[in-house]
């Protein structure tokens, strides 16, 4: 791929597939029946740290959408648009464009996401909902950030070699 735009839409229409399909396939139910345990979370961290806020808000927003209608949540996929596009840019634009270590800046994708889906279970199914949608995402998300801190890492590498020649 010579070309520098069709490079970065590739690699955003592999994060979507991947955020996708570890999301919707890679996946534990909780027994609340608002969602489940996967590995989504962890991808879009690691795609905000290695390949920046852009690739990261469009892998994050569109593959969680996407899973959602896969996984048979159709009611979040607007919500995880929003969400998981917002945690991706924020991700990505605090180590890429800040210069903050890993670590912090997934803690602050993750404080978004559990913010973002409390509000989506307070609006959809009222305010009872709420607690076991925290606790949830309190799950989701920290394991989403180990994962994360975990890949983040191969996944620079891997940025670092398709984009050598742009350096």
């Amino acid at each position: 791929m010579r070309s520098s735009r069709t490079r970065s839409i590739a690699i955003g229409a592999l994060g979507t597939a991947l955020v996708a399909t570890a999301t919707a396939f890679l996946k534990i139910p909780i027994p609340t029946g608002y969602g489940y345990i996967h590995l989504g979370d962890g991808l879009i961290y690691g795609i905000a740290a290695s390949f920046g806020p852009a690739l990261a808000t469009v892998s994050g927003g569109l593959g969680s959408g996407i899973a959602d209608l896969l996984a048979g949540y159709p009611v979040w996929v607007p919500w995880s648009i929003v969400i998981k596009g917002l945690t991706g840019y924020l991700v990505g634009t605090l180590v890429i464009k800040r210069k903050l270590h890993r670590a912090p800046a997934m803690v602050a994708g993750a404080l978004v996401t559990i913010a973002g889906y409390s509000l989506g279970a307070f609006v959809l199914y009222g305010p009872t909902a709420v607690p076991a949608e925290f606790l949830f995402d309190l799950i989701q998300t920290g394991s989403g950030v180990v994962v994360g801190l975990g890949i983040s890492r191969l996944l620079e590498l891997v940025a670092r070699t398709l984009f050598e020649d742009q350096q």
